[in-house]
């Protein structure tokens, strides 16, 4: 009978190789969404939260320029039902950048009235501004609500990537 001892290095051998190859799968660029640059139209078919959306059960796509709290953050469920209020039965117009972000195509999106959803969502308190990706076209939407004593606005700090 062979001791523990002798099989761990073995042992402990098989499970780093194991991790680094799930670790590789998770990044591998193969398995990233494709995203090309471009319009897109279509409707919500599911709001994973208040920056992230599905168009037509095959495009996910988080909003360009702001910063809403993930679902577990304060202000994430108000944020999520913000968005469900002003978009979910609404044609969208969106312009794909090209870029992805964590496996999300990302994009700015405009009703059928041509209305920016980010700016919606900011000017209802709902989202920041995140200017080093929308180069500060929300930031007038944000004081608006800031000065309106809007929620999120008090209670959610912008993060760290947003500057």
């Amino acid at each position: 009978m062979t001791p523990i001892i002798d099989e761990l290095p073995v042992f402990a051998l098989v499970a780093a190789v194991l991790v680094i190859a799930v670790v590789a799968a998770e990044r591998d660029p193969a398995s990233a969404p494709v995203c090309p640059a471009g319009p897109l139209e279509g409707g919500i078919t599911h709001i994973i939260d208040g920056d992230t959306i599905i168009v037509d059960d095959r495009v996910r796509l988080r909003l360009e320029g702001i910063a809403a709290p993930e679902l577990h953050e304060p202000g994430g469920q108000a944020s999520r039902e913000v968005l469900a209020m002003i978009a979910v039965h609404t044609p969208l117009r969106c312009s794909l950048t090209g870029a992805a972000s964590h496996e999300r195509c990302v994009g700015s999106c405009a009703d059928d009235q041509g209305r920016d959803l980010g700016w919606l969502l900011v000017s209802a308190g709902a989202a920041l501004d995140c200017p080093a990706y929308s180069g500060g076209r929300y930031a007038q939407a944000e004081r608006a609500a800031s000065m309106a004593g809007l929620p999120l606005v008090g209670q959610y700090l912008r993060p760290p990537y947003c500057y």
